[in-house]
């Protein structure tokens, strides 16, 4: 009975240790120091980024990391940014980690930016970002059947889901300086309640406002498509496997002062997507003014005589 005490004081000791050392942690210990660690990595692997608002973290009631103000860019153009992003915060669950399982709380993603251009020579400002394919690369090294299993075993034992996922205010651009081509996504917002990869049906909703200008194709008026997606999700764990129910697709086009509305409802299937993939799908469009579609597009009318 004394060995059971001892031991229960000695457990008691080193929770208040653990305690005291996480606040002294989120009080005492500044994240913000490892943003130059950061920062020169990242230019190490040929990628000017900058973290120009603060690191934060949190460890109780969840597990958590912030960033703000990110920017990134190539080393050739530092101050000509390819992607930024204004706030972006996860909140993982600590007590569920013990059981094996990784619930996140929520990934929110706030402001994110994508600027992708390809001058008149046909090379994409991303380019610069990619690895240089002329550069030898070492082969990984063989890992052994015990290891492989053994990660295996651990990935499966692995539990994942996300209560939110958010994607707001984000934005992506595009534009080709040879042919003229641009196109605007802006705002862009996603919400998916329920992540898992266990089979359960979850909610996605996804938003967005375009604006699309080719002179080839609508002259010198562009064609703003804004649009929402609402459906159900089914992912399995091995990611073999996805479904789509419920889903319906609302898209609007505006161009020249003529409109349009189409509706969609669908249904998709997708099986073996690691190895030969089998996709099957069902489609029940609205109805819609064909001639308002074709006003849009300047398509001649149809002569019905």
């Amino acid at each position: 009975m004394r060995t059971v005490k001892i031991i229960l004081k000695v457990l008691a000791a080193l929770v208040l240790l653990l305690v005291l050392a996480t606040v002294a942690l989120v009080f005492l210990f500044d994240p913000n120091m490892f943003r130059p660690h950061l920062e020169n990595a990242a230019r190490d692997q040929g990628i000017e980024l900058r973290i120009e608002g603060n690191l934060g973290w949190q460890l109780w009631p969840a597990l958590g990391v912030e960033v703000n103000g990110i920017h990134v860019a190539a080393l050739e153009a530092p101050d000509d940014a390819i992607a930024r992003v204004g706030n972006a915060s996860l909140r993982l669950a600590i007590r569920p980690l013990l059981s094996g399982n990784l619930e996140v709380h929520h990934v929110l993603v706030q402001g994110a930016v994508l600027d992708l251009r390809v001058d008149e020579n046909g090379r994409g400002n991303w380019e610069a970002l990619l690895p240089d394919e002329s550069e030898p690369t070492e082969e990984p090294e063989a890992e052994s059947e015990t290891t492989a299993d053994a990660v295996t075993d651990e990935d499966s034992s692995l539990q994942l889901a996300v209560e939110s996922i958010s994607l707001r205010e984000a934005a992506l651009r595009y534009r080709d300086e040879g042919t003229g081509q641009s196109f605007e996504l802006s705002p862009l917002n996603l919400n998916i309640d329920g992540f898992n990869l266990q089979g359960t049906p979850f909610d996605m909703d996804l938003s967005w406002r375009s604006v699309i200008e080719d002179q080839g194709l609508f002259g010198t008026q562009p064609m703003h498509v804004n649009g929402t997606l609402r459906s159900r999700f089914q992912l399995a764990e091995d990611m073999n496997q996805f479904r789509l129910t419920e889903g319906r697709l609302n898209v609007d086009l505006q161009r020249a002062g003529a409109s349009g509305d189409i509706g969609l409802t669908l249904a998709l299937q997708a099986d073996h997507l690691l190895d030969a993939p089998v996709y099957k799908g069902e489609f029940a469009l609205a109805s819609f003014n064909p001639r308002a579609l074709m006003e849009l597009l300047d398509l001649p009318e149809l002569d019905m005589a």
